[in-house]
Parts: C-alpha cells; structure tokens; sequence
C-alpha cells in the first residue's frame, strides 16, 4: 500500500535542497504546515468498508485536509476547482504559505499556479512522470520555482508491504485484482492465457 505519511517529508526534503541549491548562503528549514486532499468519491460510495473511503480515512487520521467530491459516470464534480480556488485563496492570506506543492500532473491547474506566482509564492510540481502534463517539466512555462519532485524516484520509499496478517482482512482488493484479470481474459473459450494455465483453470484459481 502507499504510504501516505512519507510524502510530506519527501517534500520538504526536496524544496530544502532545492534552496541550498539555489540560495547557498541561506539555510531556512523547509516546514510543511498544511497539506490538503481534493478528491472524490462516488456517489453511494461513503460505505466506511470501501477501500477508496478507509483510504481518506487513513489520510484525515495522519492530520491531513481532506475535501470530498462526488462523482458519477466517471466524471468529477468541482474536485479541480476547489483546489484552484483554494490555493488562490491562501495566496492572498498574509503568511499563510511561502511555498505551494502541488501534487498533480493535471494540466488543468496551470492557470490557477500562475496566478499564484503572481501573488508573491512560490510554486512547486510533485508528480508521476508517465501522467504529467509535458508543460510542468518545461522550463520556459513559468508555472514553478523548483525542479520537479518526480514521486517514480522514491517509490521504494513509498511503497510499503502489507503485513501477512492483513491480507484476510483486505477483500476488496483481492476481489479488484481478481476482477482485472478476468476483464484482461478472453472467457468465449478455452484457449490458453498468456502462461500454461487454461482461462478455465485460471477463473477456478481465483474463485
């Protein structure tokens, strides 16, 4: 599972050595005061066993800001707007940040990380590289003050094995698992998988 707890630190790790970088002759620890989750869930999904709901859950018991949408037939509502308006509104607040990290690789944000450098902040990208946006590793765009925080980096760091223990009490993503590889499958007959095994014998296996 991902270990949710380790970002802030990789975070402030990253921007301190950024400065030292930049700004050798001032040393100013990095502080991470806040961190805010914009995202969603779908509607009729609140039930407290979902492993989307235990995961925010998990988020809001480490202290963080955790802002829920609603969704329905795969689209967002409003997810991306309140994180722009927020992050605007901070920009405005007197010494509510000197540094705004987003973690995202969404084109979308551009505008609102503009407007924010335009206040008088500073700005940093915390992504994937397989799902940003080419813009956010563009030097010429603008859009941010520090070199991107690549997450691909530290996936050892992130990444945390879960205990033997818990695996009986982690259904749903057995049954996720379970279901990507029978939608990955051809069930019209029993021609073999990818390995020695039949498709009928690999829907025995996970049943």
């Amino acid at each position: 599972h991902i270990d949710y707890s380790i970002l802030p630190q990789l975070i402030s790790d990253h921007i301190s050595a950024e400065l030292l970088r930049t700004q050798p002759y001032t040393q100013r620890a990095v502080e991470v005061v806040r961190v805010l989750v914009f995202s969603s869930l779908m509607e009729g999904d609140a039930d407290a066993l979902s492993e989307r709901y235990r995961m925010f859950r998990a988020m809001q018991e480490m202290h963080f800001e955790v802002h829920l949408g609603s969704y329905r037939g795969g689209q967002e509502k409003c997810v991306d707007i309140s994180l722009a308006v927020d992050m605007l509104h901070y920009a405005t607040v007197p010494n509510a940040f000197d540094v705004a990290v987003l973690v995202s690789g969404d084109r979308d944000f551009i505008p609102a990380l503009v407007r924010t450098r335009q206040k008088g902040k500073r700005v940093a990208i915390c992504s994937m590289r397989n799902s940003a946006s080419t813009e956010y590793d563009d030097p010429a765009g603008n859009i941010k003050d520090f070199g991107v925080l690549w997450l691909d980096e530290y996936l050892d760091e992130l990444v945390a094995p879960i205990h033997p223990s818990l695996l009986s009490e982690r259904p749903a993503m057995a049954s996720f698992l379970r279901g990507c590889i029978l939608d990955f499958l051809d069930t019209s007959d029993a021609t073999p998988a990818r390995g020695t095994a039949t498709v009928p014998q690999i829907i025995n296996h996970t049943e």
